[in-house]
Order: structure tokens, then sequence, then C-alpha cells
């Protein structure tokens, strides 16, 4: 399925970096909070005994929650994944108000939350290939835990999917396809007029070292 394009006002004219959002774009930062858990869960093979070291230390990872909600001049509110109502209201907005969601993946400490959509025609715009796993996953159970359905409304939400492995949403925001965490995970790449280029990559980097140091997280699904 194709991404139909009608509740976008303005569009990308090409894949260009340095395109920027209009001028009066505003990004809130939302903070959802924090997680923590064993470091394998974030580093593979972390906290791994050895010959020499049968009892490493059991080191921990504390890490913040965070999305993202863009006050977009002739459009409205976007949101990347799903924030809290309180974490919205914070930002002088209420969730009622939010135009379009876009979804990085669809894990349920990441789409949760889009039960607040149902039945309202917002536009939920996420990867063809995390729909069809995420759908997938619910219905035989095999992926269980991480996808639940109650969240995945398929008549009540107005999903929005996409094939390509690029997608210009809006002028100066940008989709990437990049699977490895989940099959269909997408980076968004927002470019501010003062701020600059910020790329939102859901999961598929945890902690710095899954970037700096190509070190994998404990679960990958990313293909060769």
């Amino acid at each position: 399925m194709a991404a139909t394009q009608s509740a976008v006002p303005i569009l990308a004219p090409a894949a260009i970096p340095a395109f920027k959002c209009p001028t009066g774009t505003k990004m809130h930062i939302l903070n959802l909070g924090a997680l923590e858990a064993d470091e394998s869960w974030f580093l593979r093979g972390a906290n791994a005994s050895t010959l020499s070291n049968p009892n490493p230390e059991n080191k921990r990872r504390k890490l913040a929650l965070l999305s993202c909600l863009i006050e977009y001049p002739g459009f409205g509110l976007i949101l990347y994944e799903t924030g809290l109502p309180a974490a919205i209201k914070a930002t002088g907005n209420d969730i009622k108000d939010v135009k379009a969601v876009v979804i990085g993946h669809l894990h349920l400490d990441h789409a949760g939350g889009l039960e607040h959509f149902i039945n309202t025609g917002v536009p939920i715009y996420v990867h063809e290939e995390e729909f069809k796993h995420a759908c997938w996953s619910i219905a035989t159970k095999a992926d269980l835990g991480v996808y639940l359905s109650h969240y995945m409304s398929l008549e009540g939400l107005k999903w929005e999917t996409f094939s390509e492995p690029q997608l210009d949403l809006f002028q100066g925001i940008t989709l990437h396809h990049s699977p490895g965490h989940t099959p269909g995970l997408c980076i968004m790449q927002v470019n501010l007029d003062k701020d600059g280029t910020f790329i939102w990559t859901s999961d598929q980097f945890h902690v710095a070292e899954n970037y700096e140091l190509g070190h994998p997280p404990w679960r990958s699904c990313q293909r060769s």
C-alpha cells in the first residue's frame, strides 16, 4: 500500500538533507520518563561470564524515553510516536489537536497510546513492512508481548502506509526505512531552520555504543 498524501498540504519536492521546515516550525521534545534494564538488553553479550571472569559485574543502563511534537505552520501538530497526553499538555497543546502521527515502529513502548486516535480520522504514518509484521505478530502470537492488539485497531485507526525506502512527508521532514530492530523501523529526519537537523532513531540505537562502535543490541532483525 502506498501512502496517500491528501492530508499533507506541503510536500518536500526533493530529498535534499538541507531542505528545511518552514520558518516558525517548533519541535517539542517530550519527556516520557525513563527505563532501566540489564545492560545485555542494549549491548549484545554484555554481562556475559567468561572462564577468566565467571562472575562479572551485573551492569545496568538507564535510558530516557522521548518522543516529539512538531508545531508545523499551515498544518498543525505532528506527533512522532505516541506521547503521553500529559507530556503534550506540558507544551501548551492538547492530544486532541494532533493532526498526524508518525510511527518509528509498532512495539508497545512506542505505539501504545494509538488508542487515543481511534475513530478520529488522524492519519497514522508507518512503513508497510512494519504494519504487516505487527499484524502478523499479533495474529500468530509469534511476537506477542512487544506488539499488542489494543492499539492496533484495523478499522478504527486511519493507517497510512508507504513502501518506499524514503518518504518526504512534509517540507523538511523525511522518513527513512531503516530495518534492524524491527523489519519496518523508520528513522525521522527533521531539518529546522535555526536549530539544525535532528535524527529520531526510534529503537535503532539504544545507547551510544550501538552507533559509535557498531555494537548491536541483543535483538536485531537486520538483513544483509
